[in-house]
């Protein structure tokens, strides 16, 4: 993606010329730009995903995306050929850790990792300033991420052919139909805080992060929920969105463990409703 945003090609710019002045000195080997760590070191800078706002469609899935969705495109380094598409990291920045799905290259890029508006504003940046030193890392949610994938592939296709309305997705009934994943929500779990009251969470406690529609800016945020698989129910405690899912509830080991079910498959159908 060739972002015509001017702060990510000066930071690039700034960045390149860094990195030459390294391995001229012997500092730098290529490889280490590439490397991920807990706190990886990069550049933040700001794009629009959004048709119209300066980049072609996303390389992950040929796609536009709203500048209100948390989402990053990496530099060919970090992008590696795809390997991180759909995938999740955590952004570290401003005292805060947000996570942000990778769906594009940031072609030409150096230590870069251009975001959407909506990563910026949950990380409490001023977009305007268009560059800022942040950490980064993976996510360790793999399980949640292909079901994601699998679940948004399977919405296209049904709204193209006319079974699906995007106001379906986010009604709640009685038995309402979802995907169970796992999540860890402890310090170090792969993600950051909870989103409803900042703070971490035990795997022992039935706890879940539900997908946007259905947290709906917060308002399930601690209440209660019940879900019904394998000829079980127990209730759970909202304590956190699932930035990028649909219909996820995206679950900590308790709760896999209270229905029974092995947190090894990582993914199994669930109906749920609100307690």
């Amino acid at each position: 993606m060739k972002s015509l945003i001017f702060a990510s090609l000066v930071a690039t710019l700034l960045i390149l010329l860094s990195t030459h002045a390294e391995a001229k000195q012997g500092k730098l080997h290529p490889t280490d730009r590439c490397s991920v760590s807990k706190h990886t070191k990069a550049t933040l800078t700001v794009n629009s995903f959004e048709k119209g706002g300066g980049s072609g469609p996303c390389a992950c899935d040929g796609q536009f995306h709203d500048d209100d969705t948390r989402i990053v495109a990496l530099s060919p380094c970090w992008y590696n050929g795809g390997s991180r598409c759909m995938n999740t990291i955590i952004i570290n920045a401003n005292g805060r850790s947000v996570d942000a799905i990778v769906v594009d290259e940031c072609a030409g890029c150096n230590a870069i990792v251009d975001a959407s508006k909506a990563v910026w504003k949950a990380l409490g940046l001023d977009t305007n300033v268009g560059v800022y030193g942040i950490t980064w890392t993976d996510s360790l949610i793999l399980a949640s991420l292909v079901a994601t994938l699998l679940i948004l592939l399977s919405t296209h296709a049904e709204a193209k052919h006319g079974k699906l309305y995007p106001a379906d997705r986010c009604s709640v009934s009685k038995h309402t139909k979802a995907t169970l994943t796992v999540n860890s929500f402890e310090k170090g779990g792969g993600s950051g805080p909870c989103a409803c009251d900042g703070q971490f969470h035990d795997d022992d406690t039935r706890i879940v992060a539900l997908s946007p529609c259905w947290y709906n800016g917060g308002s399930r945020c601690m209440n209660r929920i019940i879900i019904n698989a394998n000829g079980q129910s127990v209730d759970a405690i909202v304590v956190d969105e699932c930035a990028g899912c649909n219909a996820i509830v995206d679950a900590s080991k308790a709760v896999w463990n209270a229905l029974g079910l092995d947190t090894n498959v990582g993914v199994y159908d669930i109906t749920w409703t609100d307690a």
